[in-house]
């Protein structure tokens, strides 16, 4: 912006071009605050985030509708098999973020990305599910480290794609407000898999 003010007679194409480019920093500053705001959120004030009975089935709904277009572009197929009313005591920012963030990160990073949003069991106390993608997973030695605040596995493609390195510290700390746990794993046929649970009623 300031080359643009300091050079008022620069050529149309290249002045849209560094418009262009301050548009898209702004927009992804504007990410990392809010990003880094939520977790702090969760660190510090918890209380911050009022518990709702919830309908899961339509929080899923939601982060497909949000996230079709995107899936259109990249050629991306999402399914789940979450059933209508299933209820659960908690927050819908947070939960509604578990579930696009892990979706959109496998949209990313998976070329024409088969991913399947599964309820695998049930109990009176906590629901259990897994996100699965049909990519070429990542690193074992990653795994233990992809929650971490910043951590990416691959530096250059999040630059290209505008991540801020905290969807998935987000989704655990989202998680564990839930009464849940989350792990990561590669599958043995190819992809990555996460398995959380979500407490029914939390505190």
């Amino acid at each position: 912006l300031e080359t643009i003010l300091m050079h008022p007679d620069m050529d149309e194409d290249q002045r849209r071009q560094f418009i262009e480019r301050a548009y898209q920093q702004s927009g992804r500053l504007a990410n990392l605050v809010e990003d880094i705001s939520t977790i702090n959120k969760l660190d510090t004030q918890t209380d911050f985030y009022n518990r709702l009975q919830l309908d899961l089935y339509t929080i899923v709904e939601n982060v497909l509708q949000d996230l079709s277009l995107r899936a259109l572009e990249t050629g991306a197929t999402i399914t789940h098999n979450i059933p209508k009313h299933l209820i659960i005591t908690g927050n819908y920012t947070l939960l509604y973020s578990i579930f696009h963030n892990i979706v959109d990160n496998a949209i990313n990073y998976v070329e024409k990305a088969q991913i399947h949003i599964a309820l695998t069991t049930q109990d009176p106390a906590n629901l259990y599910f897994s996100i699965s993608d049909n990519g070429q997973g990542i690193p074992s030695d990653a795994l233990p480290h992809i929650f971490e605040r910043f951590y990416r596995v691959d530096k250059g493609r999040s630059r290209k794609v505008g991540g801020t390195g905290l969807g998935l510290s987000i989704v655990k700390h989202a998680v564990i407000f839930h009464g849940g746990n989350i792990t990561a794993q590669n599958r043995s046929e190819g992809g990555l898999e996460f398995i959380f649970s979500l407490a029914r009623r939390s505190n």
